[in-house]
Formats: structure tokens, sequence, C-alpha cells
């Protein structure tokens, strides 16, 4: 299984956050850390953190639902809701609000590139 690095975890969200500073981004990460964003990821103070697969995508849906305007514990509630739609160009989360299509190319290739940082 492969598993990524907090400082991968940054470098992938940076490059789908363009317009965001990466101080603002590891200040969003550090506040859904302390949120048990993604589940199962507060490890304690000086422990490294290894994000599964999994994990690296519900912070990316987070992240997606909060560029949308809705904060993360909402956005946390509103991914238990959610039906995913995976084809090989589009992910779409489909909610009872309305739905969110990611290109799935730009965050594979995001994540392939944090592997080799």
């Amino acid at each position: 299984m492969t598993t990524y690095r907090y400082k991968e975890l940054l470098a992938i969200l940076g490059s789908l956050n363009l317009d965001d500073k990466p101080a603002t981004i590891a200040s969003r990460l550090k506040q859904w850390q302390r949120m048990g964003i993604p589940e199962g990821v507060n490890v304690g103070r000086g422990k490294d953190c290894e994000y599964t697969e999994d994990m690296v995508w519900e912070v990316l849906t987070i992240n997606a639902l909060q560029k949308l305007g809705i904060p993360p514990d909402n956005a946390r509630r509103l991914k238990a809701q959610m039906v995913w739609n995976m084809t090989p160009g589009c992910i779409e989360m489909t909610t009872p609000h309305g739905s969110i299509s990611i290109d799935r190319a730009r965050i594979l290739k995001a994540m392939e590139a944090a592997r080799h940082d």
C-alpha cells in the first residue's frame, strides 16, 4: 500500500491550490488534523504520520468542499453522504446539495510528483 508523508501531502495540496500560499495550506492541514481529518491521522506531537491513499483522497475531498465555502466540520459530515463516480478522467462527488467534479489526472499527477520530490 502506498503511503505519503506530511511533506508529500503538502506538495499535493500545493499543486492543486496554486492560489494559496504554502503556509496557508500547512495551517489548513494542521487545523484539519486537530479536527481528526483525515480519520486516524492524529498521532500526537513528534511522531511522523503516514497518510494512506484513502486519507489523501479524504483530505482532497474536504479541500474541494472547503473551496466551495463549506466549513471543514460540515464538509466531513457531507463527505459521509457522498456518492462517488470515478472515470478515467474525472472524479464526481454527488451530495444532496449538488455535485463536484475533479480532474482525476491532475490529482494523480500531483500524487506522483509528490513521491519524487
